[in-house]
């Protein structure tokens, strides 16, 4: 770990035990299921969640968290959509943390969106499991996106990760895509068709439209008010539209 990560680690922790804070800052985590959930971890998976600036800073958090556990693909949907919009040109800074009662609140920089994060749990490795976001379990909103794909006209798309924000219920999606031939992907086209058939036009995108043969582009989508266990479409020509590309996908 870096001189810099470990500086950032130390703060998280002083705020999550209360160390040194006024009154009223946070207490530990509590135990969950007989199991004391390490503070220092918790501190340095949070560190890593607020890396929005470095992925890979991000990604370095997954092993404190246990596989395909909540904690484990709610970090790593957030260190694809963060990488997407980084390849995209798309910087963004860091999120800030302070103490709150069982854990911490975090914020974006430069907006009004903050999230409580609580009741941390560990697993039988005493590895982070889950959490609560503003009291809710995001585990019922999330995709893990385990052997989801299709292809259409030697294009291929794999479902990474899904997550419907419990902040405002917007739908994110992120997907890799890669080509045979030379495509032009009609990403701002995309609709989703939510479980009880409600579709929803996609409201914003990030990634390369337009594919070389032989390339990969990591995309993620946003879809407003649109619950994860629908389809996903999006469409596309070769070149000189010599061929059309249909592509769906289920997004559970």
């Amino acid at each position: 770990m870096s001189r810099r990560t470990t500086a950032a680690v130390a703060t998280a922790l002083l705020l999550l035990t209360g160390c040194g804070l006024a009154q009223g800052a946070a207490p530990a985590p509590r135990v969950e299921a007989g199991r004391a959930v390490d503070a220092e971890e918790a501190a340095e998976y949070m560190t890593a969640l607020v890396r929005f600036s470095d992925p890979e800073g991000m990604r370095e958090g997954l092993t404190l968290a246990e596989e395909d556990s909540t904690a484990h693909t709610y970090l790593r949907h957030y260190a694809q959509v963060t990488a997407a919009k980084a390849e995209a040109g798309d910087l963004l800074d860091n999120a800030s943390l302070e103490p709150v009662p069982d854990g911490f609140r975090m914020c974006l920089t430069g907006a009004d969106d903050c999230a409580d994060f609580t009741d941390f749990t560990v697993g039988e490795d005493d590895l982070l499991t889950g959490f609560r976001i503003d009291g809710q379990d995001p585990g019922e909103r999330m995709v893990g996106g385990h052997g989801v794909a299709a292809s259409s006209a030697g294009v291929d798309v794999v479902l990474l990760t899904a997550y419907q924000t419990i902040t405002d219920d917007t739908l994110v999606v992120s997907a890799e895509f890669t080509t045979v031939d030379d495509v032009d992907l009609d990403l701002p086209g995309a609709t989703y068709t939510a479980p009880d058939g409600t579709r929803t036009r996609v409201a914003e995108t990030v990634g390369e439209y337009s594919l070389r043969a032989g390339t990969a582009t990591q995309a993620v989508l946003y879809f407003p008010a649109a619950p994860v266990g629908g389809k996903l479409t999006i469409g596309g020509c070769l070149a000189e539209c010599s061929s059309q590309v249909h592509l769906d996908f289920p997004v559970d």
